[in-house]
């Protein structure tokens, strides 16, 4: 028996430290509802408990990214969805006035309406949002972009010559007539017959399927020159894949994609790798062509054009392939014509020795006020700073503005506002020449202009923009869509107009067409928005399930513990009591002394 060291107090204080501990453990896990409440808990365990907490979180922000997409998605469908039904209601209007119960006034007001939704088209473009980012706009700087990539991807083509093939000269300069028109016309199949016959040569000495294809492009150009009445005005200003698109377009063939196919095989064959086809001089052989022919049609060939102001103001109005500018300019043309015919007349009035003093007085009279109001005009043409709506103005607004200029410039000290000015000329016409067609003529073709300003559309709609969504818990786990420009100009809606039963028959191809760029595009995000659900659905049943996994790792077993505390109390009650009688021990000593 000692005294020194009591062990059984010593190993009872042990065990009560050891079941202290434990017991508070126990609590804590009850406590928390955690079984890992810190690294030395279960190290391994936390470890991945942690990565699966980082992927479980991840995985719910994908899935409220991917509804996020939904959402931007339908907005865009909704408002594609909008413009569709204008462009039917468009297609409709297009064929009634193809009607020949309608006269050109009754089309004027059917394209009233169908001027608005086009302008309308151009507004749900710009208009529709999504957390400020303008969906159907397009990107322009994205369809820069891809115009500078397919140049790139196409530098290979103009690298060398092929052999046997020489760079085309310089389009022929054309002034005017027959003999200017049949040197160009020669000078371009000669050209096309060249480039197009060293393409089959090359695929023949290959055996490749390809050899003749060409010959068929060679047939459609051939046809297309013709037959230029079959197509749009200017198609042959436009590049041989474009020319090769309306030729299939109205004759249902594919000879485009026979062209392209070749021209990548050419590219992409080893075998001739030396001997690219030189498809710059063909391009440049048709751009040229174009500009000499649109030069010629100003004159009297008669293949492509008119032969005077009145027949080109009239192609200017009821053509489907003008910019709005080019009719605008046209209609100024027809105005100053309409000046010029009246001088003209006048003139011959004032010759005329069958007439009378007095018709000959006030045809004099009528010349010099008519000479004071073209004066004025041409006058005005070199002003630089004339309003916006100039061009719109009636002959009284313009004659009182120029009347204004000159009064308070400082040349105009001694303007006389009363006798030789714009207003009193035309004050004299409408006095002694009542209800003159050629005022009445100026004035209807300034509203047409006015019309036609406003009804300019925007030429920023275009491009195509790209939206990315990030479905996924890691990177580069995202469903990206393309959403295509969906303005009156990325459509090709912007010559539509239902004027006449000509333009309103060519302009039913072009409403058709922008339906069917609508219809695929709208399919194309009614597909992402699927899978955009599917995702969703994948997304949420994966972080369920990593959240059960992190779970039973993680998480404590409440009954478990429970039988855990209780078998820690006893122990820890027992300790204590072990401990208070192994204390007592040593007292036992006394007794002996």
């Amino acid at each position: 028996m000692v005294i020194n060291n009591n062990l059984m107090a010593d190993n009872a204080n042990r065990f009560l430290a050891i079941n202290s501990n434990n017991q508070a453990s126990s609590m804590e896990k009850l406590s928390s509802g955690l079984r890992i409440n810190r690294a030395g808990d279960d190290a391994a365990g936390l470890a991945i408990s942690e990565k699966m907490r980082n992927q479980i979180n991840g995985l719910d922000q994908a899935s409220r990214n991917a509804q996020d997409g939904i959402s931007l998605i339908q907005t865009a469908e909704g408002a594609l969805a909008e413009s569709q039904q204008m462009l039917q209601r468009m297609r409709e209007l297009s064929i009634q006035s193809m009607n020949d119960t309608y006269t050109d006034s009754d089309r004027e007001k059917i394209d009233l309406e169908v001027q608005q939704l086009l302008q309308e088209i151009d507004g749900v473009a710009d208009k529709t949002e999504f957390n400020e980012q303008k969906l159907l706009a397009g990107d322009k700087a994205d369809s820069s972009s891809a115009t500078t990539a397919s140049a790139d991807a196409n530098d290979g083509l103009a690298v060398a010559s092929m052999d046997g093939v020489a760079r085309t000269a310089a389009a022929p300069v054309s002034t005017a007539g027959d003999t200017e028109f049949a040197a160009i016309t020669a000078w371009f199949d000669d050209t096309r017959d060249a480039v197009v016959s060293a393409m089959n040569n090359v695929f023949s000495g290959m055996g490749d399927t390809y050899s003749g294809s060409f010959d068929d492009v060679k047939a459609a150009l051939t046809e297309m020159r013709n037959n230029p009445d079959d197509y749009s005005d200017d198609y042959y200003t436009k590049s041989i894949e474009e020319q090769l698109a309306e030729y299939d377009s109205v004759n249902q063939t594919a000879i485009r994609s026979k062209y392209e196919d070749g021209i990548k095989d050419l590219q992409s064959e080893p075998l001739i790798e030396s001997s690219i086809v030189d498809i710059t001089a063909l391009e440049t052989a048709i751009s040229n062509y174009g500009t000499a022919m649109a030069n010629s049609s100003s004159g009297d060939s008669g293949n492509t054009g008119g032969t005077g102001g009145t027949d080109s103001s009239t192609d200017s109005t009821t053509g489907t392939t003008q910019t709005t500018q080019q009719k605008i300019e046209a209609l100024i043309t027809e105005q100053k014509d309409l000046i010029s015919d009246k001088i003209s007349e006048l003139e011959d009035i004032k010759a005329d020795t069958s007439k009378t003093t007095e018709e000959i007085a006030l045809a004099s009279n009528l010349l010099n006020a008519w000479t004071t109001l073209q004066n004025a005009l041409n006058e005005m043409d070199s002003w630089t700073d004339l309003p916006d709506n100039y061009n719109s103005m009636t002959l009284e607004q313009k004659a009182q503005y120029y009347d204004d200029v000159k009064a308070d410039s400082v040349a105009g000290r001694n303007y006389d506002p009363t006798n030789t000015t714009a207003v009193y000329a035309l004050s004299y016409i409408n006095a002694n020449s009542p209800n003159d067609e050629t005022v009445a003529s100026f004035n209807s073709i300034a509203q047409t202009i006015e019309a036609l300003e406003g009804a300019e559309f925007d030429q920023e709609i275009e491009g195509t923009r790209t939206f990315e969504f990030h479905v996924g818990a890691n990177q580069n786990q995202k469903i990206s869509v393309d959403i295509t420009a969906m303005g009156v100009v990325a459509l090709g809606l912007e010559e539509v107009n239902m004027s006449t039963k000509e333009a309103a028959s060519a302009s039913l191809a072009s409403i058709d067409s922008a339906i069917e760029q609508i219809s695929e595009q709208r399919a194309i995000l009614g597909a992402v928005q699927n899978r955009l659900e599917h995702t969703i659905k994948n997304v949420d049943n994966t972080a369920e399930n990593l959240q059960t996994a992190e779970s039973n790792i993680r998480d404590t077993d409440m009954a478990d513990e429970m039988v855990d505390l209780t078998k820690y109390n006893i122990l820890s009650q027992a300790s204590q009591s072990m401990l208070a009688q192994a204390n007592q021990v040593p007292l036992q000593v006394l007794q002996l002394l």
